[in-house]
Order: C-alpha cells, then sequence, then structure tokens
C-alpha cells in the first residue's frame, strides 16, 4: 500500500496584511468657510469698530454651521480595519459601512451592543481581517461579546470581540469580509473555557480570547515517579501571550514511567509545587492517566496533599480524570473535589465507544452526588487511528492524507504501454462505501486491512465536536477544554464553537454534505476517468477508476480529492504517454513515507486550491 506522505501545513490566508486604521473614506473638503471679505476704503475718520464686529460675528456664524454639517454628514466611521504593523492607518481597500435603521429579531439568549452596519466589501478582497467596531455605548464589562453577521435572514456568529481599553470599541479578526457586522453579549449562562498547549507553544488567539485559564505540558514524572522534569520550552511563552489569565503547569508521566499510583507520596507532592513555583504558574493540572481501581485511596489521599501544599503556597490545583465507568476507577470525584479546584475529563477513547463509556462515567458522577458545574469536557483535536488493542493520534490532514492515497493497478497492454490506467484507493477499500458519518460515532471514518488487522480512522472536525460540545450540555458540565490549541491548521478547528459554548450558545449539530464524503477523480491535463461520476454531485463512491490516455504524447496527471466534509486533500499521480498514445508503466510520482507504512508509494500529497460549491453541512 502506499505511504504516508509528508505534511506540509498550507499557508494561513490573510486579508490586507499591511492594512492600517479606518478604511472608510472621509470627505473633508465639505462646507469650507470663505475668506474674508473685502473692506470697503475708510475715510481718515471713519473707525470702522461697528463694521468688523459684525463681519466677525458673521464668519463666527458661518465656521459654526460648517462645522455642524460636517459632523452630520461626515460622522466618525464606526468601522476601522487594524493593520498588523504595530501603527493604525486607513486600510482604504473601498470597504464602506452603513448603518440599519431597525436591528432584525435576536435569537434568545443575545443582545445587541452596537447598531447592525451593512459593509460593502470589493469582491477580490479575501482572508481573514483585524476589524473594530464603535459600540452604541461604553461597556465595561467584555465578557461574552462576539461579532455577528446577518445573512439570509439569520444571525451567524463570526468570532470573539474583545473590548477595548477605552470601552468604546469592540476589537477582533474575523475569518472572512463579511456583508454585515454587529457586536452581540451573549446572555445565556456561561461556562468556562479551558485550553491545553505543549511546552514553549501559545494558544490560538481565537480562543485565547474567551479563556478562562491555559494549561502547558511542561513538566513530566521522573523514572521514579517521585521527582517532576521541566520540559524545554516552558510556560514563558504562554504566560506572555496570556496577558493575566491563569497559566498552569501540567504535570504527566513520561513514556518511560511504570506503576504510577504505588509512587504517589509526599515527596512527588514537594516536587510538583516546586516546579510550578520555578516555572511562575499560577497553579498545577495533575495527569496521572488511567490507573489499577485498586489505586482509588492512594489516589485520593496524594489530592488531598498536593491540594493543601498548593493552598498554602496560593496556586491553583485541577485534576485530569479518564472516562472510568460509573465507579469512577482510581478516581473519586466527590474525594478530589474536596480538595481540587475542578476536574478536566479526558477520555482518551476510541470513537466507536465514546459516547457510551463517557455518559456511563458522567451518569455514575451525578449519582454520586458531584457536582457537575466543576467538570469540564477535554476536546482533542487530534484525529485518531486504531486497531484491536491500540490507538494513535494523527492530524486531520494525515488522516485525510491516508485516505486520498493513489494506488496504479496492473496494466492491460503489451510491453510495458497501454491505453488505459487501472486507479484504486487503498486504504478506503475495506470500508464498505469510503468515507461515511458513523452515527455511533458522531464522526467522519474509513476502514481498511493492513497486515491481516482491521484498522479504523476517525476524523476529527467541527462536526464532531459539536456533538462532543452538546454531550457536555446535556451533562450539564461547567465548561470545556481544548486540547492542542496552539495554532495548527491540520488540526480541526473548533475555536468558534468552543468558544461560543462557553459563552453558552448550543452548539450547531449537522451532518457533513453527503456528496463531499465522495472521492473525488480529475483527469488533469488530459485523458479520460471512467467508471466515476460528477464530482461532489453523487453519494455513490467510485473506489477504482480507469484513466483512458489521450492520443497525444506527454505527461499528464491524475487527481484524487478527498474530504471529511470541511477539508479538502488530493494527491496526483504523474503518468506519462508515448508519441504513440500509449500509457508507459509505472510513472513519474514519488512519495515520502511516514509511520510503520513501508510499501512505495505511488503519489504525493498536495492541498486542494479553493472549494467546491455546496452546502456546508444539512
Amino acid at each position: 500500500m502506499p505511504a504516508r506522505p509528508r505534511l506540509v501545513p498550507p499557508e494561513r490566508p490573510r486579508f490586507d496584511a499591511g492594512a492600517e486604521d479606518d478604511g472608510f473614506p472621509h470627505d473633508n473638503d465639505l462646507a469650507r468657510t470663505g475668506g474674508r471679505p473685502p473692506r470697503r476704503p475708510r475715510s481718515v475718520d471713519d473707525d470702522g469698530g461697528h463694521e468688523d464686529a459684525g463681519l466677525f460675528r458673521m464668519l463666527g456664524v458661518l465656521v459654526l454651521v460648517a462645522a455642524v454639517v460636517v459632523a452630520l454628514v461626515l460622522p466618525a466611521s464606526p468601522i476601522r480595519v487594524i493593520g498588523r504593523g504595530g501603527g493604525e492607518e486607513s486600510a482604504g481597500q473601498g470597504v464602506n459601512a452603513r448603518s440599519r435603521g431597525d436591528l432584525p429579531a435576536l435569537p434568545g439568549g443575545l443582545s445587541a451592543v452596537s447598531r447592525l452596519y451593512d459593509l460593502a466589501v470589493p469582491n477580490d478582497l479575501s482572508g481573514t481581517q483585524m476589524i473594530e467596531v464603535a459600540l452604541s455605548g461604553h461597556l465595561d464589562d467584555g465578557n461574552n461579546l462576539a461579532f455577528y453577521a446577518y445573512e439570509d435572514e439569520r444571525w451567524k456568529r463570526l468570532a470573539v470581540a474583545t473590548l477595548t481599553a477605552d470601552g468604546k470599541h469592540a476589537s477582533g479578526e474575523l475569518p472572512y469580509p463579511p456583508k454585515s457586522v454587529a457586536v452581540l453579549r451573549s446572555t445565556a449562562t456561561a461556562r468556562s473555557l479551558g485550553l491545553i498547549v505543549s511546552a514553549g507553544q501559545t494558544p490560538e488567539a481565537r480562543t485565547l480570547a474567551g479563556a478562562s485559564v491555559i494549561a502547558v505540558r511542561g513538566a513530566v514524572l521522573g523514572k521514579d515517579a517521585k521527582t517532576v522534569t521541566l520540559r524545554q520550552g516552558g510556560l514563558a511563552p504562554a504566560v506572555k501571550a496570556a496577558g493575566g489569565k491563569p497559566v498552569y503547569l501540567l504535570v504527566e508521566p513520561g513514556t518511560d514511567v511504570s506503576d504510577v499510583g504505588s509512587q504517589l507520596g509526599g515527596d512527588l507532592a514537594t516536587s510538583m509545587v516546586a516546579a510550578a513555583k520555578a516555572s511562575g504558574a499560577a497553579g498545577v493540572l495533575v495527569d496521572l492517566g488511567a490507573l489499577p481501581k485498586e489505586q482509588r485511596e492512594g489516589v485520593s489521599r496524594f489530592g488531598a496533599e498536593l491540594g493543601a501544599r498548593l493552598r498554602a503556597e496560593r496556586l491553583g490545583f485541577l485534576v485530569a480524570v479518564p472516562a472510568s465507568g460509573r465507579d469512577g476507577g482510581a478516581y473519586d470525584w466527590k474525594a478530589l473535589l474536596g480538595v481540587a479546584d475542578g476536574l478536566w475529563l479526558m477520555p482518551r477513547l476510541d470513537a466507536v465507544t465514546y459516547y457510551g463509556d463517557v455518559d456511563a462515567t458522567l451518569d455514575g458522577a451525578r449519582d454520586a452526588g458531584v457536582d457537575m458545574a466543576r467538570v469540564a469536557l477535554v476536546l482533542d483535536r487530534r484525529s485518531q487511528e486504531t486497531v484491536p488493542g491500540q490507538r494513535s493520534m494523527l492530524s486531520r490532514k494525515e488522516a485525510l492524507t491516508l485516505a486520498s492515497a493513489i494506488q496504479r493497478g496492473a496494466d492491460s497492454g503489451t510491453g510495458g504501454t497501454s491505453t488505459t490506467v487501472n486507479l484504486s484507493v487503498p486504504f478506503l477499500a475495506g470500508s464498505g462505501g469510503g468515507l461515511r458519518w458513523d452515527e455511533g460515532a458522531k464522526a467522519v471514518g474509513y476502514q481498511f486491512s493492513e497486515g491481516g488487522k482491521p484498522h479504523a480512522v476517525w476524523i476529527e472536525n467541527r462536526f464532531s465536536a459539536a456533538f462532543r460540545l452538546d454531550l457536555a450540555s446535556r451533562a450539564g458540565l461547567g465548561g470545556v477544554v481544548v486540547d492542542q490549541a496552539e495554532a495548527d491548521e491540520t488540526l480541526a478547528d473548533v475555536a468558534d464553537a468552543a468558544t461560543a459554548f462557553a459563552q453558552g450558545s448550543p452548539p450547531k449539530l449537522e451532518r457533513p454534505f453527503g456528496p463531499y464524503l465522495v472521492p473525488c477523480w480529475e483527469a488533469r491535463g488530459g485523458g479520460t476517468i471512467d467508471g466515476a461520476s460528477a464530482c461532489w454531485a453523487q453519494d455513490h463512491p467510485a473506489l477504482s477508476a480507469v484513466w483512458r490516455a489521450p492520443k497525444a504524447g506527454g505527461a499528464y496527471t491524475v487527481r484524487l480529492v478527498v474530504s471529511d466534509g470541511v477539508a479538502f486533500v488530493g494527491q496526483e499521480l504523474s503518468i506519462r504517454v508515448t508519441s504513440s498514445g500509449q500509457a508507459e508503466a509505472g510513472g513519474d510520482a514519488t512519495a515520502t513515507p511516514t509511520g510503520p507504512r513501508s510499501t512505495p508509494g505511488q503519489s504525493t500529497a498536495t492541498p486542494t486550491g479553493g472549494r467546491p460549491p455546496g452546502p456546508a453541512g444539512n
């Protein structure tokens, strides 16, 4: 089978990266005052005092009228496009804003803190932009603010909005130039939003604005499980970016640590407190992973001792707990909440068992009298590949790259040439229909067999994340946590969904648009594809195809594009055709193997440009 090609994240599109302040032109040439009128000649005996006084009064009236006209006709622009170069100047670009007289009806749980502005945006303007919108009045509370657009007679949330220092504007980065914008505040019950990043990393700006706490994977247990070792990179970048928000030191077992539970005690608690103080952390998040149920009492004792020592140092304390069934396994949730500030539920489960196991764990905690408002559900942005008894993590782009691998079959011709080339999608062949939405896993996945073992790949995206948020809502949890929260476009984009959920908005439950899950075969430059339907138009997948060579010789390309309903990834196979119209054997394609697969590859992964037509969800 083809190996996994090396992934190169695409550059993030930018909206006028050099643009600066106030992109909406002003005309300051209206109502100019005239010059002083000429005087009539005076006689030697004429003092002219009364005439000069009258002229000055007339000029004063004219200046006052001009000022009023300018104020009425040319008010200060309510919207500014803010540059990224440190300064603020006019962005130009032909963007104009006009306030609507009446505000459309708002959904429940939202209130307006600005007017709704219709924007005139040039068609060639694309990408993200930093924008600042004037509010209807001064605000002291900047919580739960967001930019919204009103499109197709419905409100659409765009991004988090941050209150400026003067309390009169809200600023933030919009994902694309919308046709309208307003600042709305969520009045629904807010939840906490936590973030987890790797050592030396900072959270993505979109999630950082609404976060209440950031945890950094900055330390691991030593081999004896009695000491803590700080990771290179530390917490400093996150502390600097957090702007005063609390940053916790996340301590987790190392790969070479065994029998963690039996080593829990005073030495380890002392080492954790010292590591937190040395790294400048505001608290500690302890993640010991899955432990035997027999160590339940030991885990509770250690939690009580560590909690007491952290409180003495005025440091916060959070505990990561796995999904361990109705009784919590080695973790007594109620006892731990007696000594810790909160629990972060890290399921670490196969997609097929996720909902059953998490529901059972939460039901047991609720029946035991646990305060569910002090529990937060952790969302992992990574996708996963599973085999019986084993689970590994990968990026969404890696999962789609594997799915889009092209394999060239044996040619039907003689002498190493043929007019046709047989093609197949090896990693989708065992899925019973290519990529599919699984109602049990609430995710897009596919299956294949390798080495005599069944493999399943589950792709994390905004659709699957919404169902996990819905689970947290139904369970009455007090918050949500985004794991792998640093900026990484190869992972699932859950920033907006998690932030909106934390602000009280219910998750939007959708499934992917069916035809997007069907592999798309394309003959680029020449030749034709047999056995494949029009791209993104039908639900029936073509997991094999035949490429017919053109009569003219040269190098040609076949491309296969796959999607999880959100992102699109393609791979290309180069085929050389002789002057007699025969496709040569082999091909000019190259591949970069990744992971354990050593089968020679037949294609290279390339990000696809643009987006096919059709809805994003149903």
